[in-house]
């Protein structure tokens, strides 16, 4: 995979406009994501810078198959960095207000959570409100 770079065209295929290549890049990505190497190139090539656009969209399938290759892309600290560095936080902690997307969202902010800097940033928005009233409504 990486000696073709393939990994370099399916990141730029993210770029284009067509729903479906689009859905498919996404979910080969998100496939290959659990390979160190591959990892390693997906965030050489700017994966990340990447990302918002899909946080940002209304299609679900787009949110959720972003945010499950960010979650697996958060295992590794430097795209925790690149997390932080690109203003993905906040999107992700607007996805605790859907129900759908929920339980993906308190997973990325987990993750997250694991390095200071960042738990710092997480304070500052509006996750612990939104945790609060999540445990208080709780049934």
């Amino acid at each position: 995979m990486t000696k073709r770079n393939i990994i370099g065209f399916l990141v730029r295929m993210l770029e284009r406009n067509n729903g479906n290549l689009i859905v498919l890049a996404l979910y080969f990505l998100k496939k290959l994501s659990i390979i160190s190497d591959c990892k390693d190139q997906m965030l050489k090539n700017g994966i990340i810078e990447r990302m918002p656009r899909f946080f940002k969209n209304q299609n679900p399938a787009f949110v959720n198959l972003a945010l499950r290759l960010l979650i697996n892309l958060s295992f590794d600290n430097a795209a925790k960095v690149a997390v932080k560095e690109k203003g993905i936080i906040p999107y992700i902690v607007d996805m605790l207000k859907i129900n759908e997307l929920r339980l993906l969202a308190l997973i990325e902010l987990y993750l997250l959570s694991y390095n200071d800097k960042i738990r710092n940033d997480l304070a500052i928005t509006d996750l612990p409100i939104l945790v609060y009233q999540l445990i208080h409504n709780f049934p």
